[in-house]
């Protein structure tokens, strides 16, 4: 398997674990043995559970913050339609990944006051 698909491996049972038992109740142990990789392939890739969470939220929101355009009054389209494109691309996105909703709505306020 290639690097880059087994980082992903184990971003994706990051997601699974940490949507399903929450980041506190959450365990590297539990996110390899998810990802069926060893102890060493997630240190390979990440230094720590909180690093792998930092990664997951941080890519969520650049998804979420791609889906969402500036407002030009100037446009064809009035600045209502505009508004309503970036709510439909925003929920398009929470629609899709329903882990990830789920983690960002339930767990990523109070991880920690340095997790941004």
């Amino acid at each position: 398997m290639e690097p880059k698909e087994r980082k992903q491996g184990l971003l994706k049972a990051a997601e699974r674990v940490f949507a399903e038992h929450g980041y506190h109740c959450s365990s590297i142990d539990a996110i390899i043995k998810e990802a069926k990789v060893a102890r060493g392939t997630f240190y390979r890739y990440f230094n720590s559970k909180r690093e792998i969470f930092a990664h997951l939220i941080n890519d969520y929101f650049d998804r979420i913050e791609k889906r969402v355009n500036r407002i030009n009054p100037q446009s064809g389209q009035g600045i209502r339609v505009q508004m309503m494109q970036n709510v439909e691309g925003v929920l398009l996105v929470l629609l899709k990944n329903h882990h990830l909703t789920k983690i960002l709505l339930s767990e990523a306020v109070g991880v920690d006051a340095d997790l941004n």
